[in-house]
């Protein structure tokens, strides 16, 4: 790592004669090093168990109640009437899906799904998921991540804003219940 910071500094030194732009690109590119590399290999949660045999595309273990997309949208409303869906889709390979499906699997929110019986379904977008993707760009979206919570009661798909807490997905379960 010093190697690759010393062979930087002298790089950035020789094509920009600014320090503080210099220094800027060098804490620039250890930042990105210093998180693109860092790759977890622990469980999300420790008091999560997981769904037997779901992974993520970089084989992450999916936690229970969650489950990895295999049909569209439409398929398991049909499936199962009556019962609230959360979808999240996202891309492992992206930071802001990782960050956003940790607060998703964390102990606290799978305890609330699975009491509430929530379907809890995953689309990683990796690897060219063409159902998933048609599900995402019938909601009008193209990036990820993008969490969608199905509302039996009003029969509607409804957007969760990119960034919310657990106290707002349970309020919005909760209302779906009444």
């Amino acid at each position: 790592m010093l190697d690759l910071r010393l062979f930087y500094t002298q790089r950035l030194s020789s094509t920009f004669g600014n320090n503080n732009m210099k220094n800027t690109l060098i804490t620039i590119l250890l930042c990105i090093l210093a998180f693109g590399c860092n790759k977890r290999t622990e469980p999300i949660d420790q008091e999560t168990s997981v769904s037997p045999g779901q992974f993520t595309s970089d084989g992450q273990e999916l936690p229970d109640p969650w489950y990895q997309m295999e049909y569209r949208l439409s398929d398991y409303v049909a499936m199962q009437p009556g019962r609230p869906i959360i979808i999240s889709f996202g891309a492992s390979w992206t930071m802001t899906s990782k960050l956003h499906w940790r607060r998703l699997f964390s102990h606290q929110v799978n305890t609330f799904m699975k009491d509430r019986g929530v379907l809890c379904l995953i689309a990683d977008m990796n690897g060219g998921n063409q159902t998933a993707r048609q599900d995402l760009t019938a909601f009008g979206y193209s990036a990820v991540p993008a969490t969608f919570f199905y509302n039996p009661e009003r029969g509607e798909w409804v957007p969760l804003p990119e960034i919310f807490d657990e106290q707002y997905l349970f309020k919005m379960i909760d209302s779906a219940r009444k």
